[in-house]
């Protein structure tokens, strides 16, 4: 019996999400603050490990045990309804655990096969306690993440739990990064294959006239306009052709405060490509995304 057929047996309320994942209600967990069951189909059944993970309560484990707690059906009950050529219901936890733990080697390191994750929009903030919590801490808006095109990923695969950042290259997405939004991974964030350094990221610009260079997107997103992020403190060869291409008359550079001195050999290297190079320094420990524009435009500019 497919997975829907015993769902609809059983009365129960789903949404199918993608050929292998199944949402439903979890029935096992309780809103610590508001006290109130899932209604917002937090808990995944997989098809191909026949098993559930609830985004809201973590709660991981078979379709069996989801299933006798809900509705008390017995293992041959159960036995009767699933193929039983189909995964060993009793190794399911562990098997959803290697989900989150798991990631695949890619073959092809030279283009990027498509974006992971789902669209953002508000209905997808609304329904993820986690995403919005981030963006909260974080003070990102809607608005950005929307504008910017990005992604959430679920609770299962190689970038689970993380938000996407798309980058774009001539209106084409050719790389792009996971970001972390429990504050629990190792690795704040992570990069596809595609050598994201051969890419810079700029937001819109208002002129030609200056422009920074920040280390990270959420610096570049937090100084708003004629900026561009370049993915750490050391410019690639190609990001320098890059800049250069972009025929802006003074660039200046904004990185975190402990990268001073990384700047300045970075600037003879930029002014091969560019006309005017600059530096500004950051109050020790800080960043453009804990500073913003206004107290950034305020800070001399060093021109080399």
């Amino acid at each position: 019996m497919k997975l829907e057929e015993i769902l609809h047996k059983y009365g129960i309320t789903y949404k199918t999400i993608s050929e292998n994942v199944v949402n439903i209600n979890c029935p096992l967990c309780i809103g610590k603050t508001s006290g109130q069951s899932d209604s917002k189909f937090r808990c995944g059944i997989f098809r191909d490990t026949l098993g559930y993970h609830c985004f809201r309560c973590h709660g991981t484990g078979s379709l069996f045990y989801l299933l006798n707690q809900i509705e008390g059906i017995s293992k041959k009950e159960y036995n009767d309804l699933v193929d039983t050529g189909q995964v060993n219901n009793e190794s399911v936890a562990g098997l959803i655990k290697n989900k989150f733990k798991t990631r695949k080697k890619e073959n092809t390191p030279q283009e990027l096969q498509g974006l992971p994750g789902t669209i953002i929009n508000k209905s997808e903030v609304e329904d993820n306690p986690l995403l919005s919590s981030f963006m909260k801490k974080r003070n990102i808006s809607l608005d950005t993440l929307m504008t910017y095109k990005c992604r959430i990923c679920g609770c299962v695969g190689d970038y689970a739990h993380r938000l996407i950042l798309p980058v774009y290259y001539n209106d084409e997405a050719v790389s792009f990064q996971a970001r972390d939004i429990t504050n629990k991974a190792r690795q704040k964030f992570l990069n596809p294959v595609v050598n994201i350094n051969n890419y810079i990221y700029p937001t819109p610009f208002e002129d030609k006239e200056s422009v920074y260079i920040v280390e990270g997107i959420f610096d570049a997103w937090r100084m708003q306009y004629n900026t561009v992020a370049v993915f750490g403190k050391a410019l690639t060869k190609t990001q320098r052709r890059l800049l250069g291409k972009l025929k802006i008359k003074n660039y200046i550079f904004c990185l975190d405060s402990d990268a001073y001195y990384t700047t300045i050999k970075e600037i003879q290297n930029l002014k091969d490509y560019v006309e005017n190079v600059g530096v500004v320094s950051l109050p020790k420990g800080k960043d453009p995304d804990d500073l913003g524009r206004d107290v950034i435009e305020q800070l001399p500019i060093r021109w080399k």
